[in-house]
C-alpha cells in the first residue's frame, strides 16, 4: 500500500513543482518533497514488504506450532 502512495505523491508534487516553476523558493521545496517520496518509495518500501512477510510467516509458524503442542 505504501509503494503507490508514495508513488502517486512523487508525481503529484513533480506536477506542482512544474507548476510552480516561476516561483522558485516554492518550486525548490515541492522538488524537495519530490526527491523525499520518491526516496522512500524506492528505498524503504521494499524493505518494510519483506520484514513485514518474514514476520508474518514467523508468526504463522509459532501458531502452527502452538496448536500442534496443544492438540
Amino acid at each position: 500500500v505504501g509503494f503507490p502512495i508514495f508513488v502517486i505523491l512523487h508525481n503529484l508534487f513533480y506536477g506542482l513543482a512544474e507548476l510552480a516553476s516561476g516561483v522558485v523558493v516554492l518550486s525548490q521545496v515541492l522538488m524537495f518533497l519530490e526527491v523525499v517520496f520518491f526516496l522512500i518509495a524506492l528505498f524503504l518500501c521494499p524493505p518494510g514488504v519483506v520484514i513485514g512477510a518474514t514476520g508474518s510467516v514467523v508468526l504463522a509458524l509459532s501458531r502452527l506450532r502452538r496448536k500442534r503442542v496443544s492438540d
